[in-house]
């Protein structure tokens, strides 16, 4: 029996009279364009996680000091369940780990952690705690926002905070009382602030893109998070060096094989070959036709590159270019595969 494989994309945008939505749509490999299956009004648009056990999203925004629960229904379809306050504003990111959803953000470091429940839904606030030490090299850039990201590889005791105002890549417990522990920590070369991280749960490797210095750190970890730099490779940004880019997003194909790297400011992608060993060597490079780039997701032929001007390009491995979708204002995207 065929194994029906569902992908779903849930987009951040806003209306032309700057309504938060969430644009629901569905993926058909053979087609390049998405079906439009939803349109959804809310304030909490913006900064997704996705749980697809029990078929959940938890959205949240960088303007909104609340998070949302939807329930995932047939075709992807959204329905409210639950709204409760976050515990910090100005949030970047959102991840589930074991019982706990965690929120990071704001231009003070906070981190905000909930006990979820055995059906997904917010069971209260376990703690808040703001990220220790003091601003890096790099201060100036990041007034606006501190940690970038939190994740980790699935049904671990830890979770990895991307911090660029620190510089650093740091492990923390899952498991605590009062405060996560700190397990691990790891800092670049000097002016290289870490931005955001790609992981490979089967080479046991994690994949930093870093502004200020634009690098791609190639790195093993082990058990207690710890993480050893293998490789670093200086990201090819562009030919007009009158052009200010930096790396912004990264994403591993579905097979774990192909490495894509988004760069804004010169709108380029960078796609990397993934060797057994988790290490990488770059393949290609090239200027997507959309503008101003700001995220990647896998695709089973390649790579969809989604643009703020509301433009969503599916870029085959073949070399083509097809028309995927058009989200006006599109913030961010997230995809679900189950």
């Amino acid at each position: 029996m065929d194994i029906i494989v569902e992908k779903i994309v849930y987009a951040a945008g806003k209306d032309s009279d700057e309504k938060a939505l969430i644009e629901v749509f569905s993926i058909e490999e053979t087609l390049a364009e998405w079906k439009h299956v939803q349109t959804v009004e809310t304030k909490e648009n913006a900064v997704f996680a996705v749980d697809r056990e029990k078929n959940l999203l938890y959205a949240t925004s960088q303007e909104s000091c609340r998070l949302t629960v939807f329930c995932i229904g047939s075709g992807g379809t959204l329905e409210p369940l639950q709204t409760v306050p976050l515990g910090l504003s100005g949030a970047e990111n959102l991840h589930l780990q074991k019982d706990t959803l965690w929120a990071v953000g704001g231009a003070c470091g906070v981190v905000a952690v909930h006990n979820l429940k055995e059906d997904g839904m917010l069971d209260g606030l376990k703690g808040c705690f703001s990220l220790d030490g003091e601003c890096g090299p790099n201060k100036e850039r990041q007034i606006w926002v501190a940690p970038r990201q939190v994740i980790s590889p699935e049904c671990s005791d830890y979770v990895w905070i991307v911090d660029s105002a620190q510089d650093n890549v740091r492990a923390y417990s899952v498991d605590y009382e009062a405060k996560p522990s700190q397990l691990f920590e790891i800092k670049l070369r000097p002016a290289a602030c870490p931005f955001k991280m790609a992981v490979s749960q089967s080479k046991k490797m994690a994949y930093i893109i870093t502004e200020g210095v634009s690098l791609l750190v190639v790195c093993q970890y082990d058990g207690l998070g710890e993480l050893t730099p293998l490789q670093m490779h200086l990201l090819a940004i562009e030919d007009d060096v009158s052009v200010k880019s930096c790396a912004v997003d990264i994403c591993l194909s579905h097979d774990g094989t192909k490495l894509y790297i988004a760069i804004a400011g010169s709108d380029r992608i960078n796609v990397y070959d993934v060797a057994d060993d988790g290490t990488v060597k770059f393949s290609t490079g090239f200027v997507s036709g959309g503008k101003d780039l700001i995220s990647v997701l896998p695709a089973d032929n390649g790579v969809y590159a989604v643009h703020s001007a509301g433009e969503i390009l599916l870029y085959r491995d073949d070399g083509k270019t097809e028309h995927a979708a058009f989200v006006p204002n599109v913030q961010s995207a997230v995809l679900l595969v189950r």
